[in-house]
């Protein structure tokens, strides 16, 4: 018998088998399932990512076009009231009476003319008009200011269609298209005589430069954006672009207004938009890429504002938008080239060092070193593995987010700091604690029901998507958070991998935006749309459960006369301090006093008895009256006093909610035609 490390005649003319051996197949299925891992994560990383910032492009893109075409909305407004007010005083239309009046003995019509054109120049002197002119209903022009004959064509152009609304309150706001000249933004309002007979129109002018510049100067995205309006053919009105400080000037042409060579615009997406005449309730979003108004890739939010024709853009440069991204993109797929790499290098090192063992394998000695040698490798490719495994930890830490991973179960494995910093634990204190821990109730109830779910049945409809929780730091205090959850496989075991976003400073200004858009902007309280919203759900509730409804609608007495009297700015403190009586006594949950428009308020009393409807009416106006503010034009009382229609019933599914609103306003009327500074209840 021979002993095993002996070698015996012949073995050197034996061959050698070259085509591997179970371990080597067995190394190359564990390489290859590591790889398949970390391919596996690399790619949900990546793609969680990409959504994120996609679904913050949209909100952030989203709120800067809504809140710019709402203060355009309201600016423009403003202008209408004021050239209203204008054109509906007492001296402007004896002026214009004067100018058009056909006595041929009067001697002066020059001096009615320029007494007409000193009186509307005070508009011109606050900066808000560029110019104005005074057109009569046979379109001839009564007075002027500013050399802008173009644009006083151009309305005239328009009076045919305005004649049919030319009752006072019939105030326009829109933008003279500039195809074959200047385009100008015109607030115009119909004029009339003391006896309400149509005269003529009002038109004050201003260019899109000058009426644009202060929506424009705000400053929400950084360098890297820019806001800008353009007309009906896409052409550029104004711009504001966020890489100049405030004051300057856009770059050479940008500012140009109807020039469609100076910008992108004029054959972009804003074009379409301007020409399909879509409404402003619909926001146009493209977040992978187009050509912007500085000629670069840029992601933006457009609308179209029909009245007055105008469209609000805002973009953002391409690569800033995506820069993170594409940063943390290079970074996993370096790892990924690396783990790649050595996989190749491993596995030929590996494949040569069988061979040349294999070549040897008759020696016991040479065998034994071939063993010692492919422990070592096993080893060093251990240690390959663990500082691949660091080095993608090192990325996940890296990311701005919170990134948690937790088992199938749910329990926590890992937080990369950002999750520490932003709950005040440590990695370790949570680890095998429930993901659930990290949420505030009864979001903690519903997420360890979900995960529970999953780890029973593997049904995750959480999975994938984005939800709102609110979330508990280590201190007990909570906060708003994101969070998104993604499944994985890592060597046949399922992991969870949660990203965590701190949206507080968002839902600020989310509140912010909301409120801006519910409130009046004069007097603080509700607004119309505020009012009719909560009307409408109120009257659903109270119909579907038989519940009592009280409204409120009061008028300010004579307040013209008021405005005319003691000019538009004490009006305006009038209707401040009657909007501060209603916020005072309106004050029960669930009840709403808003402005109704112009000196008009209501308040909507859901579940109140007619008893404490008519009680509240009658405290309002007890208290208006107790002001004290002098009403020297007044016909019922020496103060500021207010007239108040009251109704109340239960409403009937039958019914629509313009019932009680009707209502109310015929009371108002009764209680003005009976002589004022009173409370009338509608009749049943």
């Amino acid at each position: 018998m021979t002993s095993p490390d002996t070698i015996q005649p012949g073995d050197a003319e034996k061959p050698v088998r070259g085509d591997g051996s179970p371990n080597l197949r067995l190394d190359l299925l564990l390489l290859s399932v590591i790889l398949l891992a970390i391919c596996s994560m690399s790619w949900i990383v990546l793609n969680l990512i990409h959504s994120v910032i996609r679904n913050d492009l949209r909100e952030v893109l989203s709120a800067v076009a809504s809140s710019t075409s709402s203060e355009f909305q309201r600016q423009a407004a403003e202008k209408i009231r004021q050239v209203e007010s204008l054109a509906g005083s007492t001296s402007v239309r004896e002026a214009v009476s004067r100018s058009l009046e056909p006595d041929p003995a009067r001697s002066q019509p020059e001096k009615d003319t320029a007494e007409l054109e000193n009186l509307l120049a005070g508009m011109l002197g606050t900066g808000r008009f560029a110019g104005f002119c005074v057109v009569a209903a046979d379109g001839s022009i009564l007075a002027r200011s500013g050399a802008l004959s173009a644009a006083e064509s151009a309305f005239r152009q328009l009076l045919p269609a305005y004649r049919k609304t030319n009752q006072p309150g019939a105030g326009r706001f829109v933008l003279l298209d500039g195809n074959e000249g200047e385009s100008l933004f015109i607030a115009a309002a119909p004029l009339t005589d003391n006896q309400d007979q149509y005269l003529g129109w009002l038109v004050f002018f201003n260019r899109p430069a000058a009426e644009l510049s202060t929506i424009i100067a705000v400053n929400p995205l950084g360098p890297d954006g820019a806001v800008f309006f353009f007309d009906r053919g896409g052409r550029l009105l104004a711009a504001g672009l966020y890489d100049q400080a405030a004051g300057e000037n856009p770059h050479p042409g940008w500012a140009a207004s109807g020039n469609p060579a100076a910008t992108a615009a004029g054959s972009g997406p804003y074009a379409a938009a301007g020409a399909s005449g879509r409404t402003g309730e619909q926001i146009s979003l493209d977040l992978d890429g187009y050509t912007g108004i500085r000629g670069t890739e840029v992601v933006g939010a457009w609308t179209w504002l029909p009245s007055p024709g105008v469209g609000v853009a805002v973009e953002l440069d391409l690569a800033a938008a995506y820069q993170s991204y594409r940063w943390i993109r290079l970074l996993v797929l370096t790892a990924f080239g690396l783990s790649v790499l050595l996989f190749v290098v491993l596995l030929a090192r590996l494949a040569g060092s069988r061979q040349d063992a294999l070549a040897r394998a008759e020696q016991a000695v040479v065998a034994n070193e071939r063993l010692q040698q492919e422990i070592e490798l096993r080893g060093k490719l251990e240690k390959i593995i663990q500082e691949n495994d660091e080095y993608i930890r090192s990325v996940v830490s890296s990311i701005m987010d919170g990134v948690i991973t937790t088992d199938s179960s749910g329990r926590i494995e890992t937080l990369n700091p950002r999750a520490e910093k932003m709950f005040g634990y440590r990695d370790f204190e949570l680890a095998g604690e429930k993901l659930s821990v990290l949420a505030a109730s009864p979001y903690s109830r519903q997420l360890t029901q979900r995960l529970g779910r999953y780890a029973r049945d593997g049904k995750a409809s959480f999975i994938g998507k984005a939800i709102e929780i609110k979330g508990r730091r280590k201190s007990g205090k909570t906060f708003p958070v994101e969070l998104s959850v993604a499944e994985m496989k890592l060597a046949g075991t399922g992991k969870l991998v949660a990203i965590a976003r701190d949206i507080t400073k968002h839902k600020r200004l989310e509140k912010k935006l909301r409120e801006q858009s519910s409130l009046d902007g004069l007097t603080r309280i509700a607004n119309r749309r505020t009012f009719d919203s909560t009307l409408a759900h109120e009257w659903k509730r109270a119909s579907r459960h038989g519940l009592p409804l009280g409204l409120i609608m009061l008028d300010i007495d004579f307040f013209k006369n008021y405005n005319d009297s003691l000019g538009h700015q004490a009006g305006d403190q009038c209707l401040r301090q009657v909007a501060a009586v209603l916020d005072k006594l309106v004050r029960r949950p669930g009840d709403l006093a808003a402005r109704y428009g112009g000196e008009e308020f209501v308040a909507l009393l859901p579940e109140t008895s007619p008893r404490g409807t008519s009680y509240l009416a009658e405290k309002i106006r007890e208290q208006v009256e107790a002001l004290g503010m002098v009403h020297p034009a007044s016909q019922v009382s020496a103060v500021v006093t207010v007239s108040l229609g009251e109704v109340n019933f239960v409403p009937q599914r039958s019914q629509d909610s313009s019932v009680l609103v009707s209502a109310a306003d015929q009371a108002l009327y009764e209680a003005k035609h009976n002589g004022r500074n009173r409370v009338i209840r509608a009749r049943e």
